[in-house]
């Protein structure tokens, strides 16, 4: 996975969740892969939203409810691995089509922005 979007959109990545340090979570994503703070991505549900993207072949892997910094440690540690397993069944969720469709997209034009 080469792109993590971090939602910080309507339900993630504000003030709906006061405990959560979103400035941490950006910072420990980061240091293990290109992360990009994004708006609304979807399954608001699930705040606060984290998408793994692969922008070469589209492979997505999403993660609900990353609320404490055990969780954005568990999914950071899953983004280091080399072989991205065993996934972290806590947080993972799946995606509609049309959020997943929408993620893909951001994550590639953020991709090339970021290497422009």
């Amino acid at each position: 996975m080469n792109v993590v979007l971090a939602c910080r959109g309507c339900c993630c990545g504000t003030s709906k969740h006061p405990g959560v340090d979103h400035d941490a979570q950006l910072a420990v994503l980061g240091a293990v892969a290109e992360t990009h703070p994004t708006p609304c991505l979807g399954p608001c549900r699930w705040s606060n939203v984290v998408v793994a993207v692969d922008t070469d072949d589209g492979t997505q892997t999403w993660f609900g409810k990353v609320l404490d910094p055990a969780d954005t440690a568990m999914v950071a540690c899953w983004l280091a691995a080399p072989d991205h397993n065993p996934l972290p069944a806590q947080v993972h969720v799946e995606a509609r089509p049309a959020d997943a469709a929408r993620a893909l997209q951001l994550a590639r034009f953020l991709h090339r922005k970021a290497r422009a």
